[in-house]
């Protein structure tokens, strides 16, 4: 019954070529072919799928191509009828965006990972001594260093995987974790990060036989960036305590 100037620029009809006919002509098949159908049941029974919500669809333009948009119906009533008003965006560059995102992410996450897996083969065969015996202090450097590029495994498996993230799916392995230990190695892991701007870490003396239900790798990120934002931006030469506290049990 109405078609504004924004419709008409989506669909490419002139209000007047669509006034009175069905607005399933805006739709392609299968919609289309199960409007009518689906607007008797829902008069029938009361029970709606798109009615009150808003979805994504597809539309079919005058030329006949289809375009991803958001569709958002609801229902009135005037002197005893039911009447529909639809909401409609286009949203094909919002999709095109979205697909440029993926493949980017997918792109870059290939490229970083193939050096990060050879670099982490290489620093297994120097840690196995393949190469000979290794000094106590080079082992602990090769150590942190091997930790790291794990951690940056882990975190391009979480890029690849940005749908689940973007989605709240992302997966967590939660247990039971010492926290000592595990500030100890975030420290380690940092400090050489730290060193940069002449900031030492320091552990505080309360941390024994403190445990926090947690997953070790998400919390490690955590920490990473605590500890790095720390050293960088404290006074040249500072000192960053880092300390442990009980909160309500």
């Amino acid at each position: 019954q109405s078609f504004n100037p924004a419709a008409e620029k989506i669909f490419g009809y002139q209000a007047s070529e669509v006034m009175g006919k069905n607005v399933s002509i805006l739709m392609p098949s299968p919609y289309k072919d199960e409007h009518d159908a689906y607007l008797e049941s829902y008069h029938a029974t009361g029970k709606a799928h798109i009615i009150g919500t808003g979805r994504e669809v597809e539309g079919r333009r005058k030329d006949g191509r289809l375009f991803p948009l958001e569709l958002a119906v609801s229902e009135m009533e005037i002197n005893g009828e039911p009447m529909y008003s639809g909401i409609v965006r286009d949203i094909t560059e919002r999709k095109q965006m979205e697909k440029m995102k993926n493949e980017f992410i997918s792109t870059v996450s290939h490229e970083l990972r193939t050096p990060l897996t050879s670099i982490r083969g290489s620093l297994g065969l120097v840690m196995a001594e393949a190469i000979g015996e290794l000094p106590e202090q080079v082992r602990e450097m090769l150590t942190i260093t091997a930790n790291n590029t794990e951690r940056l495994l882990l975190l391009i498996n979480d890029i690849l995987d940005i749908q689940k993230i973007e989605s709240g799916m992302m997966a967590f392995r939660f247990h039971s974790l010492e926290l000592k230990s595990f500030l100890e190695q975030a420290v380690a892991n940092n400090q050489s990060y730290a060193d940069q701007y002449g900031i030492k870490f320091i552990l505080s003396d309360n941390i024994d036989k403190i445990h926090v239900y947690a997953d070790t790798d998400r919390l490690m990120q955590v920490m990473s960036n605590l500890l790095s934002n720390a050293a960088k931006f404290s006074p040249q030469g500072d000192t960053v305590e880092i300390n442990v506290a009980r909160h309500n049990g």
